[in-house]
């Protein structure tokens, strides 16, 4: 095996492998798992939308120590960034093992 081969070998294991090791946690992140989403006109409900944004106001000033709205120093967002999925992915347990054997064999 060329060196070539062995180094995308190497790079595509260890794409697997930080793949496995990304959770995201559902609890600490903000989403809606039942959203009304409006395919052609590109738009989330308005009230969907909105409690989103009150979450990420919430989150972002509670992360700096302020509790109350009416604080100066409270950040107001217009808007924020969404990604939107079609479907979620959880990771089988089996394909776990088989990303390990295949760090063990390069």
């Amino acid at each position: 095996m060329n060196s070539k081969t062995k180094n995308i070998l190497k790079y595509w294991r260890n794409t697997l492998a930080d793949a496995a090791r990304v959770e995201i946690e559902l609890k600490k992140v903000i989403h809606l798992s039942d959203a009304k989403i409006d395919f052609e006109k590109g738009a989330v409900d308005p009230q969907q939308a909105w409690q989103l944004i009150t979450n990420q106001e919430n989150k972002i000033n509670g992360a700096k120590g302020i509790e109350s709205k009416e604080h100066e120093g409270w950040e107001r967002l217009d808007q924020i960034p969404v990604l939107i999925s079609m479907f979620t992915v959880t990771p089988i347990p089996q394909a776990r093992d088989w990303i390990v054997e295949v760090s063990i064999l390069a």
